[in-house]
């Protein structure tokens, strides 16, 4: 982050530039004298070119405007200058996007490595200068040099035991920490750099950013540094994870021998209901499941012993009143046969009697 913060104000200077309708005239401009251009460039150019930023080290302009002089901050593109990496990649960009590349410092200009090789040990932002189609008559490219001392400085505050590898899209080392590795003598694939043994990677990769799409943070951390805190907390660990262990199995269990003891309360009380033994369960007030299962159970056994009281035992009752009525009936006819019977057999035996 703090990486992308530093590249992030370059790039926003650089747009300063890019928009800027004074450079764009002045460096679009035939002088036909160099004092023109010196006036010009005493005017406005060299004050903004001057590098007072805390985040660059240099701001240099190149055109291919042969009336303007090379001087502080303005340069012109000359062979040497075509031949440059960042030359050809802004050259090969169709838009006017800014580019992040690795280049040299224009103040060792003249140094090179004894392979003949141009040492690049500076990240820079170029973009084209083209923002006014009116002043595109000359061929215009700002380049921006960051500060090295600053990149080396975000680096080094990770304070990691093994080295850290910034790759550009193309998974090639742009900058490192690592001081066995020279990436600054060109460019250096990932894939080919020696690791430490027994290191883990923690890789980070850049997205949404234009200019460091791709980009990737590559730490290589050695396992005794990861296992050592895992070591230090190791007794805090097993502890806490006793302790989680123990108290959720005591939840489980008591939350377990509720239920269990109330599901067997109720199939208890529901055996009972079947023997016609309606006695309702007592227990204290839940609004659980179980609880609302249990008021619901007392409910409906109230209801039942009810509609039992109220409607099977009045029908016994009514049948109890009929037969009752019936064997009065049945009573009061056996008296009213009983005398005459007791009046034929006398009368029988009268007669009897009488013919005897």
């Amino acid at each position: 982050n703090e990486f992308r913060a530093e590249v992030e104000t370059v790039v926003a200077l650089s747009t300063v530039f890019y928009t800027d309708n004074n450079v764009n005239e002045i460096m679009d401009d035939d002088y036909a004298r160099p004092q023109d251009y010196i006036e010009k460039y005493d005017y406005y150019l060299r004050r903004i070119l001057n590098p007072g930023y805390n985040s660059v080290q240099n701001i240099k302009i190149y055109a291919d405007n042969p009336t303007i002089i090379h001087s502080g901050g303005i340069g012109l593109l000359t062979d040497e200058v075509k031949r440059s990496n960042w030359y050809r990649a802004v050259r090969a960009s169709d838009a006017s996007l800014p580019l992040l590349i690795r280049t040299r410092q224009e103040e060792e200009r003249s140094v090179v490595q004894k392979d003949g090789e141009d040492r690049r040990d500076t990240f820079s932002i170029v973009r084209k200068i083209d923002y006014y189609p009116p002043y595109n008559k000359w061929e215009k490219i700002i380049k921006i040099d960051m500060k090295t001392s600053t990149i080396a400085q975000i680096f080094s505050n990770l304070n990691l035991t093994g080295p850290t590898y910034l790759l550009n899209d193309r998974g090639e080392i742009e900058y490192s920490t690592d001081p066995n590795l020279d990436w600054g003598s060109g460019e250096i694939p990932f894939d080919g750099v020696a690791l430490p043994e027994r290191s883990y990677l923690f890789d980070e990769t850049y997205e949404g950013v234009g200019y460091l799409n791709g980009w990737r943070i590559v730490s290589a951390i050695s396992e005794d540094e990861v296992y050592q805190a895992v070591r230090s907390s190791r007794e805090s660990v097993i502890l806490l994870a006793f302790f989680n262990i123990v108290f959720a199995t005591a939840i489980i269990v008591w939350i377990s021998r509720s239920m269990n003891r109330r599901l067997v309360n109720i199939l208890r009380h529901m055996k009972k209901v079947k023997n016609q033994n309606f006695a309702t369960i007592k227990t204290g007030e839940s609004r659980d499941e179980i609880g609302q299962l249990t008021v619901e159970f007392n409910r409906m056994t109230n209801q039942i012993k009810s509609l039992i009281d109220d409607v099977y035992v009045a029908d016994i009752q009514t049948k109890a009143l009929e037969l009752e009525r019936r064997q009065a009936q049945l009573n009061a006819l056996q008296s009213q046969i009983n005398p005459h019977f007791l009046f034929n057999a006398l009368e029988t035996i009268r007669m009897r009697s009488v013919i005897k």
